[in-house]
């Protein structure tokens, strides 16, 4: 007895379409990741524009500057050149892994040195007896005016800065809330250089 032979089956079109539909998940991810890079740029240069000059763009521009100044104190000065350079490497180089990872360490990073800002400018006993809306009014008024928007210049790190820094003030004083944002910073720091 012969043995039969084996007919190839033709390529069915399934495989060909299970390709397609890849590449166009891979491009529509890629469009998404291009034009989501380019709102952060956008936001940065608008961000950018509130910070360092005065009204120039507008009334809803000096409310952003002043909302950023707010939050993150002196820091906030690096924040718009963060968001843009976040945003050219989502455009650019939209395959890099854990950039949205990193971002957010970054971020994470910033709000350490306005704790360290906070905490190393101020004495605790200037924060006693307080509510927590006080504080949060306080620390607010003292960003705006770190970044030049309000009636003089305060060394501040905002919100997130009293908020991290503060409480950390009337737990381990001066010093040893400087040693614990030190090294926080510098494992943050690890963790962003060590990402790839």
């Amino acid at each position: 007895m012969a043995p039969k032979k084996v007919q190839k089956r033709p390529v069915s079109g399934s495989k060909k379409v299970q390709k397609k539909n890849a590449r166009k998940a891979s491009a529509s991810k890629q469009i998404k990741s291009e034009a989501g890079g380019l709102v952060i740029f956008a936001v940065g240069v608008l961000m950018a524009l509130s910070i360092y000059f005065d009204n120039i763009v507008g009334p809803l521009g000096e409310l952003f500057g002043k909302f950023v100044g707010g939050m993150f104190g002196l820091s906030g000065y690096i924040l718009p050149l963060i968001a843009m350079f976040h945003g050219l490497a989502k455009i650019f180089k939209p395959r890099l892994i854990h950039q949205d990872k990193r971002f957010s360490l970054v971020l994470l990073l910033l709000g350490i040195f306005s704790a360290m800002l906070q905490a190393g400018l101020y004495d605790a006993l200037i924060y006693e007896n307080m509510t927590l809306s006080r504080y949060i009014s306080t620390f607010y008024k003292e960003g705006i005016s770190a970044i030049g928007k309000g009636s003089e210049f305060l060394p501040s790190g905002g919100v997130i800065g009293g908020i991290i820094g503060v409480p950390l003030l009337f737990v381990f004083k001066k010093w040893g809330t400087m040693i614990i944002l030190t090294t926080l910073a510098i494992i943050v720091a690890m963790l962003i250089t060590r990402l790839s």
